[in-house]
């Protein structure tokens, strides 16, 4: 079976007519879920800096990690109803920093959950352009990890600042589909006829460079970090990063 998702792994995001519209007031989700960020990741040691990011989050704001990375497991549907009942927030970040590139993780274990989804790969106006207003929370928004674990202890202290990221599902809703995906992709070529085409000869070489050239506004440091150790005492049921107040 495979999910598709919209301009990644082609998911679709469609309008809902609504006569209501942004009048109508958002449901209350975040009185209904008492934990705050979760992190599901596979791949340990990705290209990105999103381990150092998490790393470095996690001193201020308690990040609970899933997958091969972590002893925490969950599959499937059992994890999203995990996400959905329980957590406000989620880390989608990539493991490359690359133009246009996001997948599921920002679709699917956010977006079709009730979890806002913190982001990290695409830059701020490539995640717009595919995604409801309103809808998601981009690392580059603020100038280093406590500030963004501040801001997110804001909103879960604040229901009505929390709901209103949810304003967007008055007129939309997302959807997932198992199907072909040779067929799936002429779908949404059809569904958007204002795409201009373009042509590469080499779309590694494309990929690969606009990879290269993506820099997360942070600047962290990699010095006395080592994932490969954080994971090891995750696994461990260690606790290797103390929780400091946002103070």
């Amino acid at each position: 079976m495979i999910v598709v998702v919209i301009l990644v792994v082609c998911s679709i995001i469609s309008s809902i007519n609504s006569s209501i519209g942004d009048l109508f007031k958002p449901r209350n989700i975040s009185a209904l879920k008492k934990k705050t960020v979760a992190w599901i990741v596979s791949n340990c040691h990705p290209k990105s800096p999103r381990n150092l990011y998490a790393y470095e989050l996690s001193k201020y704001i308690t990040v609970d990690i899933y997958g091969k990375c972590s002893q925490r497991k969950c599959q499937d549907s059992k994890c999203h109803k995990m996400l959905k009942e329980q957590y406000k927030f989620y880390l989608s970040f990539e493991n490359s920093l690359c133009q246009d590139y996001i997948t599921e993780k920002f679709f699917e274990n956010a977006l079709m959950n009730d979890v806002i989804p913190v982001v990290m790969g695409a830059s701020i106006e490539e995640y717009k352009s595919v995604a409801p207003p309103n809808s998601f929370i981009h690392v580059d928004q603020f100038s280093s990890p406590r500030q963004l674990a501040e801001y997110l202890h804001y909103l879960d202290k604040n229901h009505t600042a929390f709901n209103e990221y949810f304003i967007w599902q008055n007129k939309w809703k997302v959807l997932s589909f198992p199907g072909r995906p040779e067929c799936d992709f002429c779908l949404l070529a059809n569904a958007l006829p204002s795409l201009k085409p373009s042509w590469y000869s080499d779309i590694n070489s494309w990929f690969d460079k606009s990879c290269q050239e993506r820099k997360l506004k942070w600047k962290g440091s990699q010095k006395d970090f080592s994932a490969a150790i954080w994971f090891s005492n995750l696994k461990q049921n260690k606790n290797p990063v103390p929780t400091l107040t946002s103070s």
